[in-house]
């Protein structure tokens, strides 16, 4: 599993792979709770981090906060 600092540039280097790195960011809070609730795994970092980028979009914005990640991991939970 990655820890914390690898976790927040592996999101990083996706984006950029995917050419949204200009366009998309996680704060601070989004990316810690990313790592927490993927335990650092990078198939549930993807998971999660779609999903977080998907209430971020919902809500107009594009920081993927906190509140973001946290929805994504409860909807997760549910259907996993």
């Amino acid at each position: 599993p990655l820890d914390p600092v690898d976790t927040a540039r592996y999101v990083a280097h996706r984006l950029t792979v995917a050419g949204a790195a200009a366009d998309v960011r996680f704060d601070d809070d989004a990316c810690r709770i990313v790592h927490q609730r993927s335990g650092g795994i990078p198939r549930l970092i993807n998971k999660l981090s779609d999903r977080a980028m998907l209430a971020a979009f919902v809500r107009g914005q594009r920081i993927v906060a906190g509140e973001d990640a946290q929805r994504a991991a409860t909807e997760l939970e549910r259907v996993l």
